[in-house]
């Protein structure tokens, strides 16, 4: 059970807080104000602090300063709570060193989802007063995990015999030289393309590639159940039916726009799942058509949160049509991506191909190459084609 404090001047905020954390199993106190949260958390254990950026006398960024500056509040998680969210509070807050910050318009699972990330990010911090990290919870109990059913959360990816680079298993040569071979374990990784250009297929074989090296692959699907992936791999030459680890794909649904209801609760949602799933690779295959949808914080929240989560022993691959994110945003999203993968489509000779090239690798500007083309052949998969020059 984790020690969470919340400074809010608003009673109510804080009861709706209070409510929420103690139901998911947290030990709660609520302060009403700014020098009494420096006071609390300077003589007290706190494993994480709530506290409101417009609290009257002191407010929030002050009181947060003033942590940050205390050798004994130092590493103090702290997640920073606004009435009025803007990219400018947003910013300052990180500034100052909030590990998150969250709009007083309270959305459970995506407040469940940050509490989470928080206290592990404090879990991964040593205590100014022992030289000793405190402990990981490395626990199985979440009680967002329901999303995935009881049945799954027995299933669940188990460690990876020795995770190495994931790439597709020598099918795609030129992609693996792009990536330098394939992609880091922990990078998190976006596959981007508009509709038709081979965003799935090449998540295909990163799952493929990454199943034979003996790591588990948890597939979150609009289009796939768990048999019809197998047979959309098994078409394209990605027969898992002979392969050692073929019990380790596990597919978890991902609802379109229209099925999905709330979609800001349904990222969070999402999110939740995610962070269920210990180790292993991780795709999300596809996310554009819910967050389409979405304002633009809680895209930014998701993106950030599937971020923190990325582990050695956990990578993310999410693929996204980018036309259906405002540009400001999909800035700021690339600033998450360690490597970028960027797909196109174009007509040859009156037949569709695609391009592919890797603009970020390894949170770097890539200058390797401009690309490959490449099209997609029933029962072969993708061939390479001997077109260069491709500006992508």
């Amino acid at each position: 059970m984790s020690k969470i404090y919340i400074a809010d001047h608003q009673r109510t905020v804080r009861k709706q807080l209070t409510s929420i954390l103690e139901k998911i199993g947290h030990e709660v106190q609520e302060i009403s104000g700014g020098q009494e949260a420096i006071e609390t958390v300077s003589r007290e254990v706190v494993d994480l602090l709530l506290v409101d950026a417009e609290l009257p006398g002191m407010d929030g960024y002050q009181v947060l300063e003033k942590l940050r500056a205390a050798r004994l509040t130092s590493t103090v998680p702290v997640i920073m709570l606004t009435s009025e969210f803007s990219i400018q509070s947003e910013a300052k807050a990180l500034r100052l060193g909030a590990n998150f910050i969250l709009s007083k318009h309270i959305n459970h699972e995506n407040l469940a989802l940050t509490v989470r990330l928080a206290l592990k990010e404090g879990q991964t911090v040593p205590r100014v007063e022992s030289d000793t990290p405190a402990p990981v919870d490395d626990s199985w109990d979440d009680p967002t995990f329901e999303n995935l059913g009881d049945n799954e959360r027995e299933e669940a990816p188990a460690a990876p015999n020795g995770q190495g680079l994931i790439d597709t298993a020598g099918k795609i040569p030129a992609l693996e030289d792009l990536l330098n071979g394939g992609i880091r374990p922990g990078a998190f990784t976006m596959i981007e393309g508009g509709s038709g250009s081979g965003k799935s297929i090449i998540c295909e074989y990163f799952a493929y590639g990454a199943i034979v090296a003996g790591s588990d692959v948890a597939y979150f699907s609009t289009r796939h159940n768990a048999e019809g992936l197998a047979q959309q791999m098994e078409s394209i030459g990605l027969d898992l039916s002979d392969t050692p680890g073929r019990n380790k794909l596990k597919v978890y649904p991902l609802a379109s726009s229209k099925k999905q209801g709330d979609p800001e609760a349904h990222l969070a949602r999402v999110a939740s799942d995610i962070d269920c799933v210990r180790r292993g690779v991780v795709v999300i295959d596809d996310i554009s058509s819910v967050a389409a949808i979405c304002e633009n914080r809680p895209v930014l929240s998701f993106f950030m949160a599937c971020q923190l989560m990325c582990t050695e022993e956990k990578t993310i691959v999410v693929t996204a049509h980018t036309a259906f994110f405002e540009k400001n945003l999909l800035s700021r999203l690339n600033q998450l991506f360690v490597t970028n993968i960027r797909l196109g489509s174009q007509t040859m000779g009156g037949r569709p191909i695609s391009t592919c090239g890797v603009p970020r690798l390894n949170n770097a500007e890539n200058n390797k190459s401009n690309g490959f083309s490449f099209r997609v052949e029933p029962g072969t998969g993708i061939k390479t084609l001997p077109i260069f020059g491709i500006k992508i």
